[in-house]
């Protein structure tokens, strides 16, 4: 039996190739931009400093992070958090932007975001069990405020 739609959407006047082909294409772009987001992180993490200014320090000077004031108070809130367990929170991001560029399904969304938190967690956790060195800018281990709760 037909059913008749109450509504109409541009979308359904397409083909049904090319609204797969636009669904894959916009699946592509997603990947890109989360492929953008770890790599503006891995930038923002890589060009940190404890003297820039940031939510909790504030100072008059110019922020020396590549990505300038917002690279600055991203770096400082992932390194006070998470401290070198910040790569484990930016990893995964990585990972799933490459599986939707390279067409590979990703599912049981919610487990991977539930481990995908405990495994920062624990990898910050991990990084607090290692002694900083006297060069360490931040009061906490090197696994920041996370980690050193965890461990």
């Amino acid at each position: 039996m037909r059913s008749t739609r109450r509504s109409y959407s541009p979308v359904e006047a397409l083909p049904d190739d090319m609204r797969a082909m636009l669904a894959r294409r916009l699946t592509e772009l997603g990947g890109l931009c989360l492929l953008a987001i770890a790599a503006l992180g891995a930038l923002a993490l890589s060009t940190w400093n404890i003297q820039d200014p940031s939510w909790n320090h504030a100072n008059t000077g110019e922020a020396t992070n590549i990505l300038g004031l917002g690279g600055a108070a991203v770096a400082d809130t992932l390194m006070q958090l998470f401290g070198v367990g910040s790569i484990a929170v930016l990893a995964p991001v990585a990972f799933w932007g490459w599986r939707l560029i390279a067409r590979k399904a990703i599912d049981s969304e919610r487990l991977r975001i539930v481990n995908w938190l405990f495994g920062a967690a624990l990898a910050a956790g991990f990084a607090s069990c290692l002694p900083p060195t006297a060069q360490w800018p931040l009061p906490t281990g090197l696994g920041g405020v996370i980690g050193d709760w965890v461990f």
